[in-house]
């Protein structure tokens, strides 16, 4: 027997303690057990008369609620055998109530609404179905209060614990005295814990980037009931429900609490007319004459009713009625159009990454997705935009290129609806007959051809991989698009987009995806023979080429191409270092993806007789001829070994076979990549305390592993190894608030043994308690830095000799779910190279922007009360990278920057599901929490010619203060019904008359650490951390 406390306030009244169920056993010892004759007739029936309120409201805003509703309810019950006169008929087991209710909004002071229903109860007091009068014409909404209000009746006569399924869902319950002063009362309290869901709604969605951002929720619920001592009347039920959503889990920074009360009193006890009802009557005929209609059944589970088409504003459309055209909704160009061009200052790229533009972009974002869906709203959009035909006519293209409609675009692919995305499509379309994508050549062009290319492959196929869950139909379209594209880096692009879109389609298709592999398989091809092919392509594009194959291949899971993928990882002679590792991981990753797809038996028998982890554990142990690829390779194949098998014999097996070979800088790089899979949690407990790694002292799984000499010091220090080169891992914070949503850094660094680089992998990911995601990655491959400072003439001579073809840099960008192709930012040779030296602006310049939803959800809540709280979470993020290099030829020394430029806005939207009629700009009804802010990151290298090797230092540093706001709104939404949109202005989150800050988070600026090595030559080389 346990006692629960309360510590909540309900009426503004402290809760005295519950004492347990003591005194509910001496409270029930008076009821006498009777036959379960249902007990009807002649005989006149009390009339229970009710008073009842039921409202809802922000908890810090209790004199603003949403909606507050005061009625009367009217209550006859027939109950089974005659309760004893002290007992209330709540706690009378079996028995049915008809009950009949008026209620009232009190704040839209519309007309009063009378519901009617026959309630049936079953032995324990549960509710087992309603009897509802079907000439009752009341709504969805109107009729789940009469649910909440029937759910204070639902009491176990012996107040057991158990489960209820209810107004609640499916919830655990319990019951507890409560100790007061007056014996005249008894004060009981119902607790609901552990409440699950009956039914879901319908027009939901979830596209969100960042897995561990869903609207969390959690719930307190619980019901004070109050009977007379000595007649036995319910005198009062109180029910108080608390939902709290956070759509920043963990942080609290965008946190809403809602608060639901009801309160039921008891008026007056009356006697009721004779009912005339027979004895033997069934429960479905007494349920009849009693309301005096036909009637049916209706369970007592919360519905969610669908919104009016003109205000669900949804990406789900086949819910509503798609034939009613834009002009019988009121719509306008001229109303479209004036919402677009109030926006347009903030589409500039150049203004996109701060606070208010965002901000601007999410509302614009919500406009757009209330138009309908049908072709006249495509036509609207159409004209109101400018985005598609005539608009885009070749002699008009001239007004649209690097201009505002660009980000727009990207606004109409985060908006998402049919509509939206067919007016993109219809502009791709028309772009690609405009920019004659069949044709190879680049030099004589006419400039609306030159300018509808930088269109589609700069701007308009990039923004395409943002699609979200593209239809069958629609990425035939791209694809279509796509297929006549000659030019090969124009159709990278674009099959970039078509494989990033891939993992996205609801359904295989195996024809489809057998066509992407076969354009796969050919970016993989090598050739052995001195061919017409290989003589035309030099061996960067090749390399370029064989980095997007791999790519294709990771995206489309295509272990079908492991062979050619294999060939890869063994071709020395043409695939350069960087790419042989990148193979590696594709390999490891195919190798380990899900092999339910359709492939044929000769595939499936390859497989299946494949041994992966024994030739890739052959090619590490395998030791190199050229001891420089060792170290990068090397890395890779141990890494791709510990995913395939995560065995402590396994890696301790390795470690001491290439401790025995005495290759010392990868037995420490080895050594340092279990030690941070131990610390991220990515081995077992018990394999890192085998290796020596988080050992648990104590512990009686304890063993450990036998790694020979790379157990021992030697195997941790491991020299930089000057024949080798070195590896270096470095790993951080870039911003942490209270520990529980952490944004981390964590930078892998491969140099050659003259200190060039060779890879460079920087990778930054969101970790919450839930889980982790990756935000942005940044990949450089290399190849024959150590000839750039010999191609100066400036005596520098590395320490080996190298091919003839010089340098080979290739850089690659992800971004949450991404994969953009190298050469959209940089990939080449010396000749590109030395053409960015001499070209490059001295002044930070855009290269790559990006403007796409970071979460965009919509969900609902059911309360007890019968309330339903619709939520919509919408958040959009801008990336910038720009670029800049000054050098000096006079000093032989230069610098770079590559500048990360990142903004954030988000809102949920919150508004209680009911009518619509009305509903003016001061309707409480909707409000509005939002988080947003913006920093920049910046990557500065500094290089002093003279001085390489040693004269290179990196740096990575945030110059600027890190601002997050945290906002609500001080007045009502204005209505988003797109009728009303010659009356909207964009709201600003900084205007105090709409908007209050409520939190203001500000990190200072902050250089970040990126090793030992790097600390020492920059201190050497004295330069400037700052841009």
């Amino acid at each position: 027997m346990c006692s629960t406390s309360m510590c909540s306030v309900m009426g503004g009244m402290s809760l005295p303690h519950a004492r347990g169920p003591v005194m509910l056993n001496l409270f029930m010892c008076v009821i006498v057990l009777a036959p379960n004759v249902l007990c009807h007739g002649n005989e006149p029936k009390s009339n229970y008369v009710y008073s009842y309120s039921v409202n809802i409201s922000e908890e810090s805003k209790p004199d603003i609620p949403f909606k507050t509703l005061v009625g009367q309810v009217l209550v006859v019950p027939y109950v089974y055998s005659s309760p004893h006169p002290h007992i209330s008929f709540v706690l009378a087991g079996e028995k049915l109530l008809h009950i009949r209710m008026t209620l009232k909004d009190s704040i839209d002071n519309n007309e009063e609404v009378r519901l009617e229903a026959v309630a049936e109860f079953d032995a324990e007091g549960m509710l087992k179905q309603l009897h509802v009068p079907e000439n009752l014409a009341t709504k969805t909404s109107e009729f789940s209060l009469f649910k909440g209000m029937v759910n204070l009746f639902v009491v176990h006569p012996n107040f057991e614990s158990g489960f209820e399924t209810g107004a609640a869902g499916t919830c655990r319950v319990s019951y507890a005295t409560v100790q007061t002063s007056s014996s005249e009362h008894l004060s009981v309290d119902k607790f609901f814990s552990s409440c699950s869901p009956v039914q879901k709604p319908l027009d939901t969605w979830r596209y969100s980037l960042i897995p561990t951002s869903k609207v969390h929720s959690t719930r307190e619920l619980r019901v004070r009931y109050r009977f007379h001592t000595h007649k036995g009347d319910l005198l009062q039920a109180i029910a108080y429900e608390k939902q709290t959503y956070d759509s920043v889990s963990g942080t609290h920074l965008n946190q809403l609490n809602i608060v639901a009360w009801q309160d039921l009193q008891l008026v007056k006890v009356a006697d009721g007319e004779p009912e005339n009802i027979p004895p033997t009557m069934n429960l479905s005929e007494m349920a009849k004459q009693l309301t005096g209609s036909e009637n049916m059944t209706v369970h007592l589970a919360p519905a969610f009713p669908l919104e009016h088409d003109l205000e669900a504003c949804t990406l789900n459309v086949h819910l509503y009625n798609s034939d009613v055209n834009v002009k019988e909704k009121f719509i306008t160009i001229e109303q479209v159009r004036n919402v677009i061009e109030n926006a347009r200052n903030a589409l500039h790229s150049e203004h996109l990454g701060t606070l208010r533009p965002l901000h601007t972009v999410l509302q614009l974002t919500r406009f757009l997705r209330c138009l309908p869906n049908h072709s006249s709203a495509v036509d609207l959009l159409t004209f109101a935009s400018m985005l598609s035909p005539p608009a885009t006519e070749a002699k008009m293209l001239h007004r649209q290129g690097r201009s505002w409609r660009d980000q727009l675009v990207s606004v109409l692919i985060g908006c998402g609806t049919p509509t939206c995305v067919t007016v993109v499509l219809q502009r791709l379309e028309a772009l690609t007959e405009v920019a004659l994508v069949e044709k190879t050549e680049t030099i004589g062009l006419p400039q609306e051809v030159v300018i509808a290319r930088e269109m589609l492959f700069s701007k308009l196929w990039p923004a395409l991989t943002h699609l979200r869950q593209p239809t069958f139909h629609t990425y035939g379209r791209l694809l279509k698009c796509c297929q006549p594209v000659a030019d090969w880096s124009h159709q990278t692009v674009c099959l970039s987009a078509l494989l990033n879109l891939w993992p996205q389609l609801y359904e295989e298709h195996l024809e489809l995806r057998n066509e992407l592999i076969g354009i796969t398989e050919k970016q993989l091809l090598i050739s052995s023979t001195n061919t017409a092919r290989q003589q035309e392509e030099d061996r960067f594009k090749l390399n370029s080429r064989l980095l997007f194959g791999l790519m294709a291949v990771e995206k489309l899971k295509a272990i079908e191409l492991f062979d050619l993928v294999l060939q890869i990882i063994k071709n020395s002679e043409h695939a350069y270092p960087p790419v042989r590792a990148a193979a590696v991981r594709t390999l490891a990753s195919i190798w380990t993806a899900d092999k339910d797809i359709m492939f044929s038996n000769t595939i499936r028998f390859n497989i299946k007789t494949m041994n992966l982890r024994s030739l890739l554990r052959d090619q590490l142990l395998n030791i190199p001829s050229d001891s420089e690829d060792d170290l990068l390779l090397g890395i890779e194949l141990f890494h791709a070994l510990v995913t395939l098998d995560p065995c402590a014999q396994v890696i301790s097996d390795l470690l001491r076979q290439l401790g025995s070979q005495k290759r010392w800088p990868l037995v420490r790089a080895c050594r340092l990549l279990v030690r941070q899979s131990c610390v991220a949690e990515q081995l077992p407990a018990s394999v890192c305390n085998c290796l020596g790694e988080n050992v648990s002292v104590g512990s009686v799984e304890f063993q450990s592993c036998l790694l020979g000499d790379a157990g021992g010091w030697a195997g941790l220090a491991g020299g930089n190894g000057s024949d080798v080169g070195y590896n270096t891992f470095v790993h951080g914070d870039l911003f942490n608030v209270n520990g529980s949503f952490i944004v981390e850094y964590s930078i892998q660094l491969v140099n050659g043994p003259d200190k060039e680089l060779r890879t460079f992998n920087l990778l930054i990911s969101l970790l919450n308690a839930e889980g982790e995601s990756k935000l942005f990655e940044f990949d450089v491959s290399a190849k024959g830095l150590e000839t750039f400072a010999g191609s100066f003439g400036l005596g520098v001579h590395p320490k080996k000799p190298v091919q003839n073809e010089g340098a080979w840099v290739s850089l690659g960008l992800m971004e949450f779910d991404t994969i953009l192709p190298p050469w959209l930012i940089f990939s080449g040779g010396m000749s590109d190279l030395l053409h960015l030296l001499w070209h490059a602006p001295s002044h930070p310049t855009p290269v790559l922007q990006i403007l796409r939803p970071l979460i965009d959800e919509r969900q609902y809540s059911a309360f007890a009360a019968g309330f339903v709280l619709g939520l919509d979470s919408l958040a959009v993020v801008s990336v910038e990278v720009s670029g800049a290099m000054e050098t000096s030829v006079w000093s032989q020394s230069g610098r770079s920057l590559v500048r990360t430029r990142i903004g954030m806005a988000g809102e949920v939207y919150a508004r209680i599901l009911g009518k619509s009629e009305g509903l003016t700009a001061t309707d409480p009804r909707f409000i509005v929490k939002g988080v947003g802010g913006e920093g920049n990151l910046d990557f500065v290298s500094h290089v002093n010619v003279r001085d390489l090797p040693d004269g290179i230092c990196l740096s990575m540093n945030r110059p600027s203060d890190l601002e997050l706001l945290v906002w609500e709104n001080t007045k009502p939404l204005v209505s988003c019904i797109p009728s009303k949109w010659n009356q909207y202005e964009y709201r600003d989150p900084n205007n105090h008359a709409e908007y209050k800050v409520t939190h203001r988070v500000v990190n200072p600026g902050v250089s970040y650490d990126l090793g030992r090595n790097n600390t020492e030559r920059c201190n050497q080389m004295s330069v400037s951390s700052l841009w």
